[in-house]
C-alpha cells in the first residue's frame, strides 16, 4: 500500500512539472521583453548568409504553443538583396497530446502579406564544396517517415496575399505570381489535401487535390489522388510575339480556359485525364479580310499507365466552327514498334476553309532556287504500325456537301494498305481501295468503283444545271510505281477501266451530244422529239491509260432515236493539242441504216467534222436525189441553218405530193 501512494505521488509530480515546464518560457521575458525575437535575429545572422529584421514577437505556451511575428524582413549580408518580406506569420501547436503519446497537432502555419523574391532566394544558396558523398543509411529515411506518419498530424499550412517574383520571360509578358490563398493539410500519409488560388496578370489558377500513399510500401501502386486544374483567361495577345512566324494569324482578344480533371485510384498505375479547353476566338487574314472562327474547343479523356509507354484517349474531340470536328478514340503503344490504333469521326468538314486557315501556317519566304538538283532518294527506316478509321458525316467542298465519307488506313512500316469512299454518294457508292509500298517513293495499286449513281442530281448539284440523267457506275484499277525525283506522276501510270451509264437523256449542254444534235437538224420538225431524241438505254465505255497516254477504246451509245460507237486517244502530256476521236453515228429516223462516221477536228467551229469520204458518198447520194439525201446534203452545207427550213418545206411538198 505505501509503494502504491509513493508510485501515485510521483506520478502527480511527474504531471505538476510538466505542465509547469511550459511556463518557465515566460521567465526570460521577464527581464526582457524581446528577448526570443533578438535571440532569433542573432542566430539567423551568425550561423546564415541572411539577415533578419523583425518588428515584434509573441509567445504563447499554454494550453498550447502559439507563436506570432509581425513584419518580417530577410535579406542577404552583402548586397543586402532583399528575399522575403511578411506582414505576419503564425505558428500554433497543440504539444500536450505528444506527452501521453499522441501526435503533435499542428493547428496553423499561416504567412500572410507579402513578397518572396524566388530567383535572389536561389542565388542567395551556397553552393557545396563537398565533393564526396556522406555514407547512406537505408532505414533512416524510414525511420523518420514512420514518425512523421505516427507523431505528427498537420489541420492547416496557409499562404495568404504572397506576392512570388519570379525570373522574366519576356519584357510583354513580366507578371509576378499572385498567391491569393494557398492550404495545405496532412492527417497521415493517407489523407492529405490542398488548395492553391493564383493570379498571374489576367490568368486565374485554381488547384485542389487530395492524395495519399501507403507508408508500408512507398511505391507507385500505392500512390492515390484526385486532382482538380482549372485556368481561365489566359491572353494569346500576350503571347503574340511567339506568332511572328505566321503573320497572317491575329489573337488579339482570344483568350484561353482549360480544366483537367486527373485521378490515380489506390492499387492500380492508371493516370484518369478528363480535358475541358477551350479558345474564345482566332483571326486570320485573306484578301485583306479578316475571319473570325471560334470557340474552338478539346475535350474528352486521356488514360496514361504509369510505367509504361502507352497512352489511351476516349472520346476525345476537337471542335473549330466553321472549320472541322473530330472524336477520336485511340490506343497507342510505344513499347517496342510503335503500334497506334485511331477511330475517328466527324460531323462537319469544310475543306475550303480548313485550306484557307492551313495558309496562315504557310512560309511567307520563298525559298531561293540554287539551281542545283538534289537528289531526294533516301531510304526509309520506318518502323510504325498504324491502323486509323475515320468516318465523316459531312464535309463541304467549295460549298458543295458530300456525305459518309469514310476512310480506313493500316500502315505497317512502309506498307499501306487503304480503303475509302461515301457510302451515299447521289443515291449511289463510291469507294476507293488499294495497296501502297512507301519504301523510297510511292508505288500503289488501287481500285476505284462507282455504283449507281443518280447523274440528274450530282450534275445539278456540282455543275449548277442539270445536263444528264441516268445511273452511272464505273470500275477503275490503276497501278503506279511514283519514285521520289519523278516530276510526271503521270508518266508510270497504268490504268484500265469501264464505265456504264444506264437509263438516261443527255441534254443540251451535254458535249458528247453534238453527233445527235447534228442529226437533229435535218429530222422534219413533225418527228422531233425534243429532249427525247437523246434519251439512251446506255453507254458503255472501255478505257486505259499507259505509257502517258489515255485511250477510250470502245464507246457504246445505244439509244432510243440514235446509236453511236467508236474510240477516243488523248495524249497526257498535252491533252489539249494531242487527241483523236472518232465515231459512226446512226439512225432509224433519218434512214433505215444510215451511219455517218465523224472525226474531231480541233480547228473546226464544232467538235466533230463529218468524214469526207461519207460527205462524198452523201453527195452522190443527192445527185441520184430523194428527199434524205437533199436533207443530208443541205445540213451539210456551209449555210445548213439559212437552208434549213427551205429543205423542211420541199421535203413536207414532196411529201404531201406522194
Amino acid at each position: 500500500m505505501k509503494l502504491l501512494k509513493k508510485l501515485l505521488k510521483l506520478f502527480i509530480a511527474f504531471w505538476i512539472f510538466l505542465l509547469s515546464l511550459p511556463f518557465l518560457l515566460y521567465i526570460p521575458l521577464v527581464y526582457n521583453k524581446n528577448f526570443y525575437r533578438d535571440l532569433i535575429i542573432e542566430n539567423v545572422y551568425q550561423f546564415t548568409d541572411y539577415k533578419l529584421s523583425l518588428d515584434k514577437l509573441n509567445l504563447s505556451v499554454y494550453p498550447d504553443l502559439h507563436l506570432n511575428l509581425e513584419n518580417i524582413s530577410l535579406s542577404t549580408k552583402e548586397k543586402e538583396i532583399s528575399i522575403l518580406q511578411l506582414k505576419e506569420l503564425n505558428l500554433d501547436l497543440f504539444f500536450i497530446p505528444v506527452i501521453a503519446g499522441g501526435k503533435l497537432a499542428v493547428d496553423d502555419i499561416s504567412l500572410k502579406k507579402g513578397f518572396l523574391d524566388i530567383p535572389a532566394f536561389l542565388n542567395s544558396i551556397p553552393k557545396s564544396n563537398e565533393t564526396s558523398e556522406s555514407e547512406e543509411k537505408p532505414n533512416d529515411y524510414r525511420n523518420i517517415l514512420e514518425l512523421i506518419h505516427t507523431k505528427i498530424r498537420v489541420k492547416q499550412i496557409l499562404i495568404e496575399e504572397v506576392d512570388l517574383k519570379i525570373k522574366e520571360f519576356h519584357p510583354s509578358i513580366y507578371h509576378n505570381v499572385w498567391l491569393n490563398r494557398a492550404t495545405i493539410s496532412y492527417e497521415s500519409f493517407l489523407d492529405s489535401k490542398f488548395s492553391i488560388n493564383v493570379d498571374y496578370g489576367k490568368t486565374n489558377l485554381y488547384l485542389k487535390g487530395s492524395l495519399g500513399i501507403s507508408p508500408e510500401l512507398l511505391n507507385l501502386e500505392s500512390l492515390f489522388f484526385e486532382l482538380e486544374c482549372e485556368t481561365s483567361n489566359i491572353p494569346l495577345y500576350e503571347y503574340s510575339h511567339y506568332l511572328k512566324s505566321f503573320p497572317n494569324l491575329s489573337v488579339s482578344n482570344s483568350n484561353v480556359f482549360f480544366k483537367i480533371l486527373s485521378q490515380k485510384k489506390q492499387n492500380t498505375l492508371l493516370i484518369e485525364n478528363s480535358i475541358d479547353f477551350r479558345l474564345n476566338s482566332i483571326s486570320y487574314w485573306k484578301e485583306d479580310t479578316i475571319h473570325r472562327i471560334g470557340p474552338i474547343t478539346i475535350r474528352g479523356n486521356i488514360y496514361y499507365p504509369l510505367l509504361s509507354k502507352k497512352i489511351e484517349t476516349k472520346n476525345l474531340t476537337l471542335n473549330i466552327p466553321n472549320l472541322f470536328d473530330v472524336t477520336l478514340n485511340s490506343e497507342a503503344n510505344f513499347t517496342y514498334t510503335p503500334v497506334i490504333r485511331a477511330n475517328l469521326h466527324s460531323s462537319n468538314v469544310n475543306i475550303n476553309s480548313i485550306l484557307d486557315f492551313a495558309k496562315t501556317f504557310s512560309s511567307q519566304t520563298p525559298v531561293p532556287n540554287s539551281g542545283k538538283t538534289v537528289s531526294q532518294k533516301s531510304e526509309n527506316n520506318l518502323k510504325l504500325y498504324l491502323d486509323l478509321n475515320y468516318f465523316v458525316n459531312r464535309i463541304l467542298i467549295e460549298g458543295l456537301p458530300i456525305y459518309n465519307l469514310y476512310a480506313n488506313a493500316k500502315l505497317k512500316n512502309t506498307t499501306l494498305d487503304y480503303a475509302l469512299g461515301i457510302r451515299n454518294f447521289y443515291s449511289g457508292k463510291l469507294s476507293l481501295s488499294g495497296e501502297a509500298d512507301l519504301l523510297n517513293g510511292v508505288s500503289t495499286g488501287a481500285y476505284l468503283e462507282i455504283e449507281n449513281v443518280n447523274m440528274e442530281k450530282f450534275t445539278t448539284t456540282y455543275l449548277g444545271k442539270k445536263i444528264i440523267e441516268g445511273n452511272l457506275s464505273t470500275y477503275i484499277k490503276l497501278q503506279t510505281d511514283n519514285q521520289y525525283g519523278e516530276k510526271d506522276f503521270l508518266k508510270n501510270l497504268t490504268l484500265t477501266g469501264n464505265t456504264s451509264l444506264k437509263d438516261g437523256i443527255l441534254l443540251d449542254r451535254a458535249d458528247i451530244l453534238y453527233p445527235i444534235r447534228f442529226l437533229n437538224k435535218i429530222i422534219p420538225a413533225q418527228d422531233k422529239l425534243n429532249t427525247n431524241i437523246s434519251r439512251f438505254n446506255s453507254i458503255e465505255m472501255d478505257f486505259s491509260a499507259k505509257n502517258g497516254r489515255f485511250k477510250i477504246k470502245n464507246l457504246d451509245l445505244s439509244g432510243k432515236i440514235f446509236n453511236a460507237n467508236g474510240s477516243v486517244e488523248i495524249g497526257l502530256e498535252n491533252p489539249s493539242e494531242d487527241i483523236r476521236a472518232n465515231l459512226v453515228v446512226s439512225t432509224s429516223i433519218a434512214g433505215a441504216g444510215l451511219k455517218i462516221p465523224m472525226v474531231y477536228s480541233k480547228s473546226s467551229y464544232v467538235p466533230f467534222s463529218i468524214d469526207k469520204v461519207w460527205l462524198a458518198s452523201v453527195y452522190t447520194g443527192l445527185v441520184v436525189g430523194g428527199p434524205v439525201g437533199a436533207m443530208i446534203g443541205s445540213a451539210l452545207s456551209e449555210k445548213a441553218d439559212a437552208a434549213l427550213q427551205s429543205i423542211k418545206n420541199k421535203s413536207k411538198e414532196q411529201l404531201n405530193g406522194n
